[in-house]
């Protein structure tokens, strides 16, 4: 009995607390927020269907840095491209393969192949060499499938590599040269050697973190036998260090294991050294020495390095050129990269320009076939051109679209609006975004709206047929593509005033309000309607000290005079203010009135820097977004934000210091209303 109570009690209790916790309302589980969707504009799947397609041009070809020829077959060969990746011929040339597009980098210092299996490609990226627009890369590449799939070996930090040279007899030891970073020192430097293939990397020679390797060259009778080029140079905005006491070139006779500095060769400051062995007697070895105080020049050791002869003076720019090629058949003709390339048949004694009729001038890399030294395949600026008969007449080869465009810009024509653009030492061009013919764009589809290197082209929106284009030192014309006139319109100083000091790259754009309003910029800015007027006034000048980019290279303490200014610019009088004098938004700011105040307002950056370009936001809240380069530049800049709402629209000033050699880019964004952005480039080469 009591056990049937027992149980009764405890069905009564569980029905009674089911029926009370049924009867209680419990709170529904709190809302999880929805994740925001990206608006489409930021939707990766927005541009899935959108690809890329070449429109040229190849009118001009571009910057060539080095070949490679198939030793078996020398219509296969490999050209290393500047700014333009890598690219593969099978028929000498009539049709190329772009081969590195989806690689890391597309500016490349040198390509190699496997003595021993010309289908393994070894390509060092980042251009070697140290001019201002120069492009660096991200390692060594290797292919063994003849450039069809490739790998990273490694060596990212060198940024420019000089040469890759793989051991004839054992094709998994392999050696590169690592110029190293331009703009700055450290990264890997010097000579690397790989014994697996690539796979891992020893540093067996380096110097400094101011010094790399920039030439290497094997004895072709014994790989053990290795001679190497090192060059201590930096590059800054406001200068270029070409060279100092550790440029010195090296031998080593037992694989990289030890190595000794070869005497008899200019000491001190020198600069850049292009080195080379005479495949016909590797017993002579060749260096072309840049140095001052009559020091540089040909030099020629025959007994392997332990003594040398100088043969002449005469030497290049290390900057630019400075390499040097043996002919594989005579041990006494060497050429050597220049603007026009030079010859010697005597050693070096003589040199003469090897001939530049009806091509490009400024060249970098040379092939001379070994069995015909007649045959002659050059690189320079301006692409491929091949001879069969020593260089008294050129084929250029125009199918190769590598121009390296420093900047573009869009017309509004009619079918199909047309690109602008300067180029590198290849002319301001302009061409069709696309055309009726089954053919697609040729080069007889595109023109020359300018000459010399060309920079920022702008084109009147009202009128595509009016085109303004520029060379270097704001050597500006307008161009009428309708009639072919062409009237040079740069501005110059007056009478009894300073020179005017110009960027290589000058910035230009044209009014959104008036097609017939340019601004030019120099050290100081101009506007024009009709003739040239300063929109800003001479800023107050002063001096900055740059530091010293290493303790031995005593000419780079220096001093410059360097200018400082702010100011806020109003395009046009006739439309709502975009400029204001500080404290006083409702005042415009016309013509040549400038407002000089210093006003920094992001106190973040980098005590010595350069403003990169700044863009304005389309957004509501209309902020420019300045970008700023650490690199040790001098003097320091600042530059201060800018907002506006949907209604009104400020502008805070910009305070800028401008480098002795110009600055300034003012740059218009958007329709219906003027926004500014200032930017400083780099101006020296």
């Amino acid at each position: 009995m009591r056990i049937f109570l027992s149980i009764l009690a405890l069905v009564t209790l569980t029905n009674f607390a089911l029926w009370a916790q049924k009867d209680k309302k419990v709170p529904p589980p709190a809302a999880v927020p929805a994740k925001a969707e990206k608006p489409t504009v930021h939707q990766s799947s927005t541009y899935s269907g959108l690809s890329l397609r070449s429109i040229g041009p190849a009118v001009t070809s571009g910057r060539v840095s080095d070949f490679a020829v198939n030793p078996r077959n020398h219509a296969e060969y490999y050209v290393a491209t500047s700014s333009g990746g890598v690219w593969k011929t099978n028929n000498a040339g009539t049709t190329w393969v772009p081969i590195f597009d989806g690689q890391g980098s597309y500016s490349i210092g040198c390509v190699a192949l496997d003595p021993s299996n010309p289908s393994t490609v070894w390509v060092g990226s980042g251009e070697n060499n140290n001019q201002r627009a120069v492009s660096y890369g991200d390692g060594v590449y290797k292919s063994e499938n003849g450039g069809k799939t490739w790998r990273n070996m490694g060596l990212k930090a060198s940024e420019h590599i000089a040469n890759v040279v793989v051991d004839p007899s054992n094709s998994n030891i392999v050696y590169v040269a690592a110029y190293g970073p331009v703009w700055s020192d450290g990264g890997e430097r010097g000579v690397y050697k790989s014994t697996d293939g690539g796979e891992t990397w020893t540093n067996v020679k380096s110097v400094s973190a101011y010094t790399g390797c920039s030439n290497l060259i094997m004895d072709p009778r014994n790989p053990q036998v290795l001679y190497a080029a090192f060059h201590q140079r930096q590059r800054k905005v406001y200068t270029y260090i070409g060279g100092g006491p550790e440029s010195a070139l090296y031998k080593t006779t037992d694989g990289g294991a030890t190595w000794k500095k070869l005497d008899g060769l200019p000491g001190g400051d020198v600069g850049r050294i292009g080195i080379d062995l005479s495949p016909a007697n590797p017993d002579y070895v060749y260096a072309v020495v840049e140095a001052s105080e009559g020091k540089g020049g040909v030099y020629r050791s025959t007994d392997r390095g332990a003594s040398w002869e100088k043969m002449s003076g005469v030497f290049t720019s290390g900057n630019y050129y400075q390499e040097l090629t043996c002919d594989p058949r005579d041990v006494d003709r060497i050429f050597i990269t220049d603007s026009y390339y030079k010859v010697s048949d005597d050693g070096g004694k003589t040199v003469r320009n090897l001939g530049e009729i009806n091509k490009h001038i400024d060249n970098h890399c040379i092939w001379i076939d070994p069995g015909n030294t007649n045959h002659l395949r050059v690189g320079c600026d301006g692409g491929i051109y091949e001879s069969w008969d020593f260089a008294k007449s050129w084929e250029f080869k125009h199918n190769l679209p590598v121009t390296q465009f420093y900047k573009v810009a869009t017309d509004n024509g009619l079918p199909f609006y047309h690109v602008h653009g300067g180029t590198q030492d290849n002319l301001s061009l302009g061409g069709p975004s696309r055309t009726t013919s089954d053919n697609g764009i040729t080069n007889a589809d595109w023109y020359v709206t300018s000459t010399g290197d060309g920079f920022e082209t702008q084109v009147d929106q009202t009128n595509p047929d009016i085109v303004y284009a520029q060379s270097q030192y704001g050597g500006l014309s307008r161009f009428d593509r309708k009639s072919g006139q062409s009237v040079f319109i740069k501005p110059l100083e007056g009478e009894n005033e300073p020179a005017l000091r110009w960027n290589w790259d000058a910035p230009l754009t044209i009014s959104n309000f008036s097609s017939t309003r340019v601004y030019f910029g120099a050290n100081k800015v101009f506007r024009t309607d009709k003739k040239w007027t300063s929109c800003l006034a001479y800023p107050t000048t002063a001096t900055c000290t740059r530091l010293s980019l290493h303790a031995t290279i005593k000419t780079a303490l220096t001093s410059a005079s360097t200018t400082t200014a702010t100011a806020t610019l109003n395009p046009t009088c006739s439309k709502p203010a975009m400029g204001a004098k500080p404290g006083n938004p409702s005042a415009p700011l016309c013509r040549s009135e400038a407002v000089c105040t210093a006003s920094p307002r992001i106190t973040s950056i980098p005590t010595c820097c350069f403003v990169a370009p700044s863009l304005a936001s389309f957004s509501p809240k209309m902020a420019a977004k300045p970008g700023f380069n650490s690199s040790p530049v001098c003097p320091p800049l600042r530059c201060a934000t800018s907002t506006s709402s949907a209604a009104k629209t400020t502008w805070s000033s910009l305070l800028l210091a401008v480098a002795s050699t110009s600055w300034m880019t003012i740059r218009p964004y958007g329709t219906s209303k003027r926004k500014l952005s200032i930017r400083r480039r780099p101006s020296s080469r």
